[in-house]
């Protein structure tokens, strides 16, 4: 218990027009707001973390998918296509 932060920080992540509520999982932009995944929600704070950086798929898996995951890593191409056209 003593390791634990005295206050849990849960700002708001602004990147051009538009805003990621990480307290309520929410995508907020011109076209309107949506709520995300506790997946997607990792997979964007990851971009929106390395703004210009080009993430290895290694990375990706091992920060949002964890060290344990069955998944592979042509699977990420298909979910980062699939999240980008929603």
């Amino acid at each position: 218990m003593l390791r634990r932060p005295t206050a849990i920080q849960n700002d708001d992540i602004c990147a051009g027009d538009v805003t990621l509520y990480l307290e309520v999982g929410r995508l907020q932009g011109p076209g309107g707001a949506c709520s995300l995944s506790a997946r997607e929600m990792k997979l964007l704070l990851l971009f929106l973390s390395n703004p210009g950086q080009a993430l290895s798929r290694d990375t990706i898996l091992l920060r949002v998918w964890g060290m344990d995951s069955d998944v592979e890593e042509r699977n990420i191409d298909n979910f980062c296509i699939s999240f980008a056209a929603d």
